[in-house]
């Protein structure tokens, strides 16, 4: 990157990650490919280390690649002073899918424990509507969902009984619609 934050030379492998030709990024600025959030972040960064001629950090980024998508990159910048000011070279790597393991274990640790709660829940309680009440609440304050609700049916497929976690007066909807065989 130039001084303005004009990308000068983009590595093949980047474009294969991100899905532009090279000619499609050459010129164009390496903020145009950030989240408005993260902008104001990677300037002052570059600024913080323009001041010292050979700085390094690595940190994550954000880039929006060719398809609208989002790729994380782990990278390494170094900004080198040159006779026309300064010059970032970014060397970085995909973690997109690494980022999504993450997300996706930690999803599944939350249920996991949710689920545990739920089970002595089970266990304490021998109302059943109201370990149906805890059980949906449970998932709701877990921050497993953002809503939760059980029905049961009797031998006629008529609800018998119906609890939620969440969701308020927006059950009456649902069950409307499970009522008209939507």
């Amino acid at each position: 990157l130039d001084d303005n934050h004009s990308i000068r030379y983009v590595s093949p492998s980047v474009g294969r990650i991100l899905g532009y030709e090279l000619e499609e990024m050459m010129g164009r600025q390496f903020l145009e490919f950030l989240p408005q959030v993260e902008r104001s972040k990677w300037t002052d960064t570059l600024a913080t280390h323009k001041k010292d001629s050979s700085s390094s950090w690595r940190d994550e980024i954000c880039v929006r690649s060719k398809s609208g998508s989002w790729a994380v990159l782990d990278f390494i910048a170094s900004v080198f002073t040159t006779d026309g000011g300064h010059e970032t070279l970014i060397n970085a790597r995909d973690i997109t899918e690494k980022k999504n393991q993450e997300i996706l274990v930690v999803r599944t640790n939350l249920l996991l424990r949710t689920i545990a709660n739920i089970h002595q829940q089970c266990l304490r309680n021998s109302d059943s509507d109201e370990m149906l009440r805890l059980i949906c609440q449970e998932f709701v304050d877990g921050g497993c969902f953002e809503n939760a609700w059980i029905a049961l049916l009797d031998d006629a497929g008529q609800f018998s009984s119906i609890t939620e976690g969440g969701l308020g007066t927006q059950i009456d909807s649902i069950l409307d619609r499970f009522e008209h065989g939507e």
